[in-house]
């Protein structure tokens, strides 16, 4: 018995922390250029988005609708900053500032 409510303790704390990591996750919308340097599985950059004259690595550029993966586009996205991110060239593993798009807003 004592058990089972240590379990269901375990469990509920679990639960709690889990919700309360979900909050602080903060989302950004702005407008921004997307661009497109090519297919990275044929040598390509990938996408990137060019937020307030930064440029950042997309994170998640396998789950964006392929409209979307076009040079020098204007969109308003929402988005959540990812830190360091690391993409393969050519010439190797590089790093850049990643984010991760959670919709685009319009197109």
């Amino acid at each position: 018995m004592k058990k089972n409510i240590l379990l269901l303790v375990f469990v509920s704390a679990v639960l709690v922390c889990c919700s309360k990591k979900d909050e602080n996750i903060k989302f950004e919308q702005s407008r921004v250029d997307v661009i497109w340097y090519g297919d990275p599985a044929a040598d390509g950059g990938g996408l990137w988005l060019k937020i307030k004259e930064t440029n950042y690595k997309v994170s998640n550029e396998n789950d964006i609708d392929a409209k979307y993966k076009i040079n020098k586009t204007n969109a308003f996205v929402e988005f959540k900053k990812v830190g360091e991110v690391t993409y393969y060239t050519m010439i190797g593993p590089q790093k850049a500032q990643g984010v991760e798009i959670v919709k685009f807003i319009e197109f």
